[in-house]
């Protein structure tokens, strides 16, 4: 799963179960869609004040028309995953674990040129899996 959608996956447990917003420890920068980042960020204002997601009371809290519009697309698309609330911690460590992954391979691809051996680029990626943690693939053997 990429990304994207495990972000969909996290927002749509907030969207059935609002209470959930106070429960997400993902930091931000976790997070790799602005639109997502906007939505949880008002969404988190909206449950302050509200305690609930009434989609005519957050459609209302949004001046700009076209924002409204994508705002009730987005958020009716969001009702229609079938996402589990129950696995709301689950798609959090598996955001975290996608970030830490992609960290390590940027890492990878910027300071270590293809000039170098295989051997050297696969033991520096063993240290850093094991300081930074995450998922072993094959990706770069």
């Amino acid at each position: 799963m990429r990304s994207y959608e495990i972000e969909q996956y996290i927002l749509a447990c907030i969207v059935i179960k609002p209470s959930l917003i106070n429960e997400l420890y993902v930091d931000m920068s976790c997070f790799s869609d602005d639109y997502h980042k906007w939505l949880i960020t008002f969404l988190k204002k909206a449950y302050d004040k509200f305690k609930r997601f009434d989609p005519v009371v957050l459609t209302n809290a949004i001046k700009d028309t076209n924002s409204k519009s994508k705002f009730i697309l987005y958020f009716n698309e969001l009702q229609e995953l079938v996402a589990v609330p129950g696995s709301f911690y689950e798609y959090q460590e598996m955001l975290v674990d996608y970030k830490k992954e992609n960290l390590i391979k940027l890492f990878f691809f910027l300071f270590l040129p293809s000039r170098r051996g295989a051997k050297r680029r696969i033991s520096i990626y063993i240290i850093l899996y094991s300081i930074i943690g995450g998922h072993f693939d094959n990706t770069f053997g």
